[in-house]
């Protein structure tokens, strides 16, 4: 399989990396260095000529979106797992008139669908299950038993992501490259503790008392008492 087929494989195995505590602060780094604030507090700067645009992207940025506080979170994502979707939430789907808000979507339940080389829609797979993914609102869906595949527009979703022709139509992540040495260390770890389980044994001290006994009798009953271990058969309460 290549990339795009093993995609949800891949998400699995950046957040296991992200897990790790110095992957997790290179992250972390990148994602204060990329959203740092100007000035006036903002980490977004907004230009235009028209004082009602600005107006109005500065309300939808600053108020609704909450971008000062969201864009570090989508920096940190973004670079972890190569892709982060937003469905785009307008105040009523029947009559929209502006953005109200942005929901995070789980990267894996979302599916590209390209035409041609062109984005035709998105799907987005819901577990009936839960109440929230109930409670989901979309003009389009298909459902079974267990989930349902909602069809949604391209204006419905925001996809970030980092440019990889490998994993194209989605991103590609930045701990890419770091997936082999991860997995050595791993290994590494694992073997480390297998050994000091192995060695255990070779530590352990038995302490005997041997009483007043002369050297060379209490050298004596610790080699038999020693022979006891070896020979003898100990059973447990099921008979092994």
């Amino acid at each position: 399989k290549n990339a795009k087929e093993n995609r949800k494989d891949y998400y699995t195995t950046f957040q296991e990396m992200s897990e790790c505590n110095f992957i997790h602060r290179g992250l972390q780094i990148i994602a204060d260095d990329c959203s740092q604030r100007n000035q006036l507090g903002h980490v977004v700067k907004i230009n235009s000529d028209d004082d009602e645009i600005k107006n109005i992207l500065e309300d939808l940025f600053n108020d609704r979106l909450n971008i000062d506080k969201e864009l570090w979170s989508i920096f940190y994502e973004t670079c972890k797992l190569g892709d982060n979707f937003y469905e785009v939430i307008p105040d009523s789907y029947q009559n929209p008139k502006m953005i109200a808000r942005i929901r995070y979507l789980e990267p894996e339940r979302v599916n590209r669908i390209e035409k041609n080389g062109k984005l035709a829609f998105y799907t987005y797979t819901a577990d009936l299950a839960d109440p929230e993914e109930i409670a989901f609102k979309s003009p389009t869906s298909e459902k079974d038993e267990e989930k349902v595949i909602y069809k949604l527009e391209p204006w419905q979703i925001i996809h970030f992501r980092i440019t990889d022709k490998d994993y194209y139509p989605y991103g590609g992540s930045l701990l890419k490259s770091g997936i082999r040495t991860f997995r050595r260390l791993q290994l590494l770890e694992d073997g480390m503790v297998v050994y000091r389980l192995a060695r255990v044994p070779e530590r352990r001290v038995f302490k005997i008392d041997c009483g007043n006994l002369p050297t060379a009798e209490a050298n004596r009953q610790v080699q038999k008492i020693a022979d006891n271990y070896r020979t003898t058969q100990i059973l447990d309460d099921q008979g092994n």
